[in-house]
This record gives structure tokens, C-alpha cells and sequence, in this order.
């Protein structure tokens, strides 16, 4: 899988957009060929795939239009009060973005129980990525 390395486009770039959207640049690995499906990361965690276009050989770039990363972030997170743990007492799980948040348990919840943490907002992002297949490695 492409390694993403974060490169924001030029304002005019951007500009031209449609909102909710962001270009990621996506280098042909040196055994890629036009019709093959390759898998990148997109900003946002999620693996994502393209096609390499007609005519692309390898080291050429190509730009993949993907959904803007914020667009679909959660503003909250469902949470089970875990085993042993009481009310008032501060737990770390995994949020949705992959890394690790803390709540206090609220009073009156028992284990098995559910309830909600509000997640920060997440932070902007650039517009527009550029991913590169490192030397040796296949793409996907």
C-alpha cells in the first residue's frame, strides 16, 4: 500500500474544487500498467482503490478525486463501559480516526452500559496529496 506524503495544491487548484472533495496525486509503481487496480490511504484512514488510466506507464502521476476527509468525520462516539470500571473514572479507547481518546465514565453508568463522548473537530486538512509507491514495493 502507496505511503501518502501530504502536498497542498496550488490556490488555484483548490479553487476549482467542488466543496467536500480533495485531489490525491498517485504515482504508477514501477510494475504498474494502464486497467490495473491500485489501493492508497486516503487523508481520512480509509483504503481506497483506483484504476491506473489508458496510457500511464510507471512513475507517471495521476489525480484521484476523493471525498474530503472532514466531510465525514463524527462528531461523537458511542462508548460501553467496560468491566471493573466505575462511574467517574477515566477510560482510553480507540476513536474513529485510529487514535486514542479519554472520557470519564458519568455517574450513574455500570459496566455493559452505554454512552456518549463528544470528539474534537478535526483539523484542517490540505487539499490536495501526493502518494508514492516506494522503490521496491508493488502497488497494492
Amino acid at each position: 500500500m502507496a505511503a501518502a506524503t501530504r502536498e497542498e495544491a496550488p490556490a488555484a487548484e483548490q479553487a476549482s474544487l467542488p466543496p467536500g472533495v480533495i485531489d490525491i496525486v498517485v504515482k504508477v509503481a514501477e510494475d504498474g500498467k494502464p486497467g490495473q487496480t491500485v489501493y492508497f490511504m486516503a487523508p481520512n484512514g480509509q483504503q481506497m482503490s483506483t484504476t491506473v488510466p489508458e496510457g500511464k506507464q510507471p512513475g507517471d502521476e495521476f489525480t484521484v478525486r476523493v471525498p474530503a476527509a472532514a466531510s465525514a468525520a463524527p462528531t461523537k462516539a458511542k462508548v460501553t463501559v467496560p468491566e471493573g470500571v466505575k462511574p467517574g473514572e477515566k477510560i482510553v479507547f480507540m476513536g474513529p480516526d485510529g487514535c486514542n481518546v479519554e472520557a470519564v465514565v458519568p455517574e450513574g453508568k455500570q459496566p455493559g452500559d452505554l454512552f456518549y463522548v463528544a470528539l474534537a473537530p478535526p483539523q484542517p486538512q490540505p487539499r490536495s496529496y501526493r502518494l508514492t509507491v516506494p522503490e521496491g514495493k508493488k502497488a497494492g
